[in-house]
């Protein structure tokens, strides 16, 4: 099931109650790119292959992320399952939050067409969100704002004083 801006709030109670229930949850990522050339040989273990998959992946965006949630039925004796891709866009909201580089590799771009994935469903109707980091800043400075804007509030009509002049 696609999920994206337009029936994210709708989906997520019944998306919680599956994962809540499942004996297993199965996860997957599409990225503008992977640049997975760079220092990788046939000699890395599986952590070190991940690990510089991932270093070399930090510069790309998540652009969808698959949710596949596993439940044992025990009357058909077998496992049911029920998949989720969330289209995700980072989008600036306004000022105060982080504007993204889009930074791309044509051959994921290729490929990602070539499934059929659909970028006008990815610009149009992707779920905004911020990493944690990003959440963080952007609420300080929605709180310092918000403190600037109390002040004026309770102070509306306090005179600058350095347009003053006095008499002699």
């Amino acid at each position: 099931m696609e999920v994206t801006k337009s029936n994210f709030y709708n989906l997520i109670p019944t998306i919680k109650e599956a994962i809540d229930k499942c004996d297993f949850i199965a996860i997957d990522c599409e990225l503008t790119g992977l640049n997975t050339i760079n220092n990788i040989n046939a000699f890395d273990t599986q952590k070190q292959y991940y690990d510089k998959v991932r270093k070399n992946s930090k510069d790309f965006l998540i652009i969808q992320y698959g949710l596949c949630i596993f439940r044992y039925d025990k009357e058909s004796q077998i496992y049911k399952q029920q998949g989720y891709n969330f289209y995700i866009f980072q989008i600036s909201v306004n000022k105060h939050a982080p504007d993204h580089r889009f930074l791309c590799q044509s051959s994921s771009i290729d490929f990602l067409v070539k499934c059929g994935f659909d970028f006008n469903k990815l610009f149009k109707e992707g779920i905004p969100y911020l990493n944690a980091n990003e959440e963080e800043r952007y609420r300080g400075s929605l709180s310092d704002v918000q403190k600037i804007r109390a002040d004026q509030l309770q102070n509306p009509f306090t005179p600058d004083k350095s347009n003053q002049t006095t008499s002699v």
